[in-house]
């Protein structure tokens, strides 16, 4: 157990702000609305963290941005709903519209509140102190992304009838209803050598797993930047005070600290600063095979014990060679990552083969002609980008090029929402057979290169395979092969109906004292356009 470290504490005062959510008008409406309003939105100078999708922030500071919502709530003065869940939404020129919001000369009182819920529409709300509560029930403890966190972070806006006119204007000024709890911790930082105008030179951070118990709940708090974690609390009650405890791993060995005596009013914050020295660590470490990369661009050491599973979303796995995809891409991207998880489709519907060229015709030659060709093939990348170019605007290329649209749009939303590729990458895309075989190449332990063998039948042991397969569920992805086997497109074509499968399977007969089996092949058995087979795309950095 490492030595517990002082904390220092900083108790900051101030009103978060910011914006609010949208709704629905009530089937009856019992009073008469007047004209419209124009709405306008403010926030303070405090801002508990970064709100997600819909605002961003600079320090403390709440910027709206176009595709914010508020809701907003009519209360009459006899204490009935006038209006509803209202949904206004912000555009590009910071005008909050979509519905329009009227006046009513019986009101009492108009209030927004943020972040939007949907399910708040079937409660029974007369009051800010409604809206309040029902966030407050809802409060999660597992709060490690941008979503989860800013679902906790409830805001409102009460504004007194009485101040408004018909067709005036009407002004909501947010403030955080909760509380927060900021934890700040030192983190390893890392460059891969002393030369900054290197080719492939990179910066980053390490992140850790860092787990709070607030009172008696264990909270997963949100990384808003480097070592700063947030969590979203329920105020502490009159005369009492939370305990805070943490851990977080140094590798294999644990660290813990802890403080007591918290007092949270609405609307404040507590920053609790982690004073720890790490030891024994080089600052400069080259990126090596078998690293986990993050959502932020960071990377956790392969060789360390403990990685994060959250926000993960590949492993570095190869360097990008000197023949690799193009001039502009070498320029600019040094190191591939696979995906943690996979997406099943079909390679194309398209029967016109946008890649393989027909006779005569113009198209790029990308066709490899026998499993070596495929296998010395890095073209994935250009590959892709050209059937988003030919492809990409058509309105049902999801169903014509599902293995390209699949790999690009990985990420952006449902399943895969969490794995989305930071902006100074390259973009997820589909792997040629050739960047495929380096996830065995370079990961396998025991120094077999597949790039000479004969790739139409590889042995390999299953020992082997499950090692690599470790690498990918050690931070919560899918294993790269499973007990029976699975079977990966590239993006590479043998034929016009045909494309080449790295196939890769375990648990096989024994054979010359193997029992696991690689291979790059397009049986003819399975036709691009009528089967369905994995991918796992790939991205450059």
């Amino acid at each position: 157990m490492k030595n517990i470290f002082n904390l220092s504490v900083i108790l900051l005062l101030a009103v978060f702000v910011t914006a609010c959510n949208q709704n629905e008008e009530l089937d009856n409406t019992p009073m008469e609305a007047g004209n419209e309003l124009n709405v306008t939105v403010t926030a303070g100078d405090f801002q508990a963290a970064d709100a997600g999708t819909r605002a961003t922030e600079t320090g403390y500071q709440t910027t709206f941005v176009e595709g914010d919502k508020i809701g907003v709530y009519v209360i009459a003065k006899d204490g009935k709903t006038l209006l509803k869940n209202l949904v206004l939404t912000r555009d590009a020129e910071g005008v909050w519209g979509g519905n329009k919001l009227y006046y009513y000369k019986d009101a009492a009182s108009y209030i927004a509140y943020y972040p939007y819920t949907e399910n708040l529409t079937m409660q029974n709300i007369n009051s800010e102190e409604d809206i309040v509560s029902y966030f407050t029930s809802k409060l999660s403890k597992e709060q490690n992304s941008k979503e989860a966190y800013s679902a906790c972070d409830v805001l409102t806006a009460p504004v007194d009838a009485a101040t408004l006119s018909d067709g005036g204007k009407v002004t909501f000024n947010f403030a955080h209803k909760l509380s927060m709890i900021e934890v700040k911790v030192p983190v390893r930082e890392y460059v891969t050598g002393d030369d900054n105008t290197a080719a492939g030179y990179y910066e980053y951070n390490v992140p850790i797993s860092l787990e709070l118990i607030i009172g008696e709940e264990k909270y997963i708090p949100y990384a808003i930047d480097k070592g700063v974690y947030r969590c979203i609390v329920a105020p502490t009650a009159t005369d009492a005070a939370l305990s805070v405890e943490g851990l977080f791993y140094d590798g294999d060995a644990p660290v813990t600290f802890s403080k007591d005596g918290i007092e949270l009013a609405s609307g404040n914050y507590k920053r609790l600063k982690v004073n720890y020295t790490y030891e024994g660590y080089n600052r400069i470490r080259p990126i090596a095979y078998g690293d986990y990369y993050y959502a932020d661009g960071n990377i956790y050491p392969g060789d360390l014990a403990n990685a994060p599973s959250a926000n993960c979303i590949g492993m570095i796995y190869a360097t990008v060679g000197s023949g690799d995809e193009d001039e502009d891409f070498r320029n600019k991207y040094h190191y591939y990552v696979m995906a943690l998880d996979k997406v099943t489709c079909a390679w194309a519907t398209d029967e016109s083969n946008v890649l393989f060229p027909a006779e005569g015709d113009d198209t790029p030659d990308f066709t490899v002609l026998n499993a070596a060709g495929a296998l010395a093939d890095m073209q994935g990348y250009v590959r892709t980008r050209y059937v988003v170019t030919q492809k990409g605007q058509e309105a049902n290329w999801n169903t014509t090029y599902p293995a390209f649209y699949n790999a690009v749009n990985f990420g952006e939303a449902g399943a895969t929402a969490k794995y989305k590729a930071p902006v100074n990458t390259s973009g997820w895309f589909l792997p040629s057979a050739g960047q495929f075989v380096q996830i065995y190449n370079n990961l396998n332990g025991d120094g077999t290169d597949l790039t000479s063998s004969n790739i139409a039948n590889r042995n390999a042991l299953t020992s082997v395979v499950k090692a690599i397969n470790g690498k990918f569920t050690l931070v919560g992805g899918t294993e790269l092969v499973g007990t029976n086997s699975v079977i990966y497109w590239t993006s590479v074509e043998k034929s016009a109906t045909h494309a080449y499968l790295f196939d890769i399977s375990i648990n096989q007969s024994t054979e010359n004292g193997y029992d696991a089996k690689f291979k790059i092949d397009a049986p003819n058995g399975v036709k691009k356009s009528s089967n369905t087979r994995a991918i796992r795309p790939i991205l450059a950095f």
